[in-house]
This record gives C-alpha cells, structure tokens and sequence, in this order.
C-alpha cells in the first residue's frame, strides 16, 4: 500500500479521483487523513498526480514523518532527503512554514527531490548536495535520518530482483556479512551527525526499510552506548502516536516495526536529546504530533 496525499493548500475532489482510478478509496483509519486505492489503480496516469494535487508514498514511511512530529515555525532537517515524496510530506504536515533542510549525496535523485518540490507547490524546503555523514548543522528542533538501506523490507524491491532471476546479486547486495557490516556504519555514521544537528529538547527519529537487527536495534545500541548517545532518551512509541497503528515492538524499548504485509517494512525509533547534557538520559518520553492534512493511499 502507497500513500497519496493532498498537498494541504490544495482542494481535491476525492469523488473525482476514484473515478479517474476505477477504484474506491478507502480511509486508512490510523493515519487521520489518509485514503488507500488499489494498487492496480494507476496512480501515474490520474489527473488529480499529474496536476501536482496527490502522490505516492508508503504508509510506513509517511508514519516516520508523523513520528517526527514537526509543527509549523520550526527548525526540521531531513538527512537523507531524495527522493522527496517524505520530504513533501513533512512540509505538508507544517503547513509549508518553518526551516527545512533536506541533505543527499546523490545529485541525480536530489535533482527528482528538486523537481517534485516545484510540482507540488512546495516552497519551504532547501536542498542541498552533500554527505549527511559530515553535513555541518547545528541548534535543529527535529532531525530525520531516514537512513540507507538495504530495502530488504520492501516487497516490490525484492520482488524486482526475484524476477529478474537476479538473486544471487540480491543475495549479494542485502545479507552478506560484508555488506551488512558497511551499510551499518554508514547508519551508524548518520546517525551520530544527526545527533550533532538536533538542540537540547529537541527530537532525532531514525528509520530504515530493512526488517534485520544489524541496521536497526544492533546501530541504535551501538549509538546509545556511545558518549553523544548518552544525551539522547528513547521516546515511548506504542503508548503515544503508534498505540493504535498495525506495528509491532521493536527490539528496543520504545522503537516499532512494521511488517512487509499490508504496507512496506519500517524500524522507526524516535529519541529525545536531554536539555541538559547530564539530566534526562534513560528516561521516557511520549510525542503526540498535530494530525495530518487531507492525504490519500495506494494499496499494493
């Protein structure tokens, strides 16, 4: 299942695009806003897409965007931006008011991050091409790493791979120990520059696709036993915004997980930084973020 949302200066006729679809839409009921289609509607070919009025984007990764909680006014970095439909959202949910920054080392997808920007109206963010390992920014309210992956939670990603007849090369680039080990300190690397950019009081969420605990619990311990984690305090996700979505805990207190079922596979763990750097460590925390917009899904 995809997520399509309605930018919020925008009006739509919802009765109008589930007739361009052929299909029905249906709310999602725990994200307040959202509606879910088909997935053989074709979204692409919709007026209502092609005018700049919905988009794709998963489920699971639009509840990233609510974990962060991001309102109006404020400071918001999103560390791993392209190719943007996270980044669109996240300006939706603040109205388009506030400072975001979106970093990417990969020019070519922060130039689609760029073009969906500009289609969608949106004129808040400013992207920047840069590694998010070494990225100086400090004094932010909330930090976004939705880190690389190896997109092993994703259906469709594995599905292209499986009939492709490429997987061995799936094999290869996912679960080797090798590339496990350089894709979690790649994470690791993110993370800890995150930490540096979010200010006192304020929110770090980090998230992958990946369903393995190397790139998940196994990075998030590794960074709270580090001198820079210690500052940080895992937020209770599951009695706060997620007590009602369909996840599961994460292996860490406080972190959840979705399955590959309905929609793609997500880790998503949300820690807040002390005001003082020797008061607040261990102790938690809930988020209740403002709801969303009109927004609208694609199930798959």
């Amino acid at each position: 299942r995809d997520l399509h949302s309605f930018p919020t200066r925008r009006s739509s006729d919802l009765g109008a695009v589930e007739e361009q679809l052929g299909y029905s839409l249906e709310s999602v009921e725990w994200l307040p806003g959202m509606w879910a289609v088909d997935g053989r509607a074709r979204l692409a070919a919709c007026d209502a897409y092609q005018g700049g009025y919905v988009y794709g984007l998963d489920a699971a990764s639009a509840a990233a965007a609510v974990v962060l909680g991001a309102q109006p006014g404020e400071r918001v970095l999103d560390l791993c931006c392209a190719p943007g439909a996270k980044l669109c959202y996240i300006a939706e949910l603040m109205g388009d008011r506030g400072t975001i920054i979106g970093i990417d080392s990969a020019e070519n997808r922060l130039r689609v991050c760029k073009s969906i920007l500009s289609k969608y109206g949106l004129q808040s963010p400013e992207l920047h091409h840069a590694d998010g390992r070494t990225w100086d920014g400090r004094e932010f309210d909330r930090v976004l790493v939705d880190a690389e992956c190896t997109h092993d939670g994703s259906v469709k990603h594995l599905a292209k791979h499986l009939v492709s007849g490429r997987s061995q090369v799936l094999e290869e680039q996912t679960f080797s120990p090798e590339r496990l080990a350089s894709i979690a300190a790649l994470q690791l690397a993110l993370l800890e520059n995150g930490a540096r950019a979010v200010r006192k009081g304020g929110t770090l969420v980090y998230a992958t696709c990946s369903l393995t605990t190397t790139q998940n619990e196994q990075v998030l311990a590794r960074f709270l036993g580090s001198d820079r984690g210690a500052r940080f305090s895992v937020l209770s996700l599951r009695d706060s915004v997620a007590s009602l979505w369909p996840c599961r805990d994460g292996g860490v207190p406080g972190s959840i997980r979705f399955d590959p079922d309905e929609f793609g596979g997500l880790f998503v763990v949300a820690l807040r930084r002390a005001e003082y750097s020797d008061e607040g460590v261990g102790k938690e925390d809930k988020i209740h973020p403002d709801k969303e917009e009109s927004t609208a899904t694609d199930r798959s």
